[in-house]
């Protein structure tokens, strides 16, 4: 069902922190598109999309190996959706902060 044992130990962390109501929502698999001019250049999907309880959405990445193609998406994402806090490994404290 996970891609790897670090994004299903993720899972488990906010699954335990829906349970916990410490967060509100999760959404695994988010599809981002990235448009320019009405042009699709392409997706991402980060592991998850997590909205906190004050209505605040952070995407989360349970990450190993960072290659150049995720470093781009990455930028990408900063670039085109700014909305959005991108965390990496984070803690139950980053999550929250």
């Amino acid at each position: 069902m996970y891609d790897s044992k670090l994004e299903a130990n993720t899972a488990r962390l906010l699954e335990n922190m829906l349970e916990r109501e410490e967060i509100k929502e999760v959404t695994p698999q988010f599809r981002l598109t990235f448009r320019h001019n009405r042009v699709n250049i392409c997706t991402h999907k980060p592991d998850f999309l997590v909205i906190l309880n004050d209505g605040r959405e952070k995407l989360v990445e349970a990450k190993g190996a960072r290659g150049d193609v995720w470093r781009i998406k990455w930028k990408l994402t900063q670039a085109f959706f700014p909305q959005y806090e991108y965390l990496i490994n984070p803690t139950r404290e980053e999550i929250l902060k």
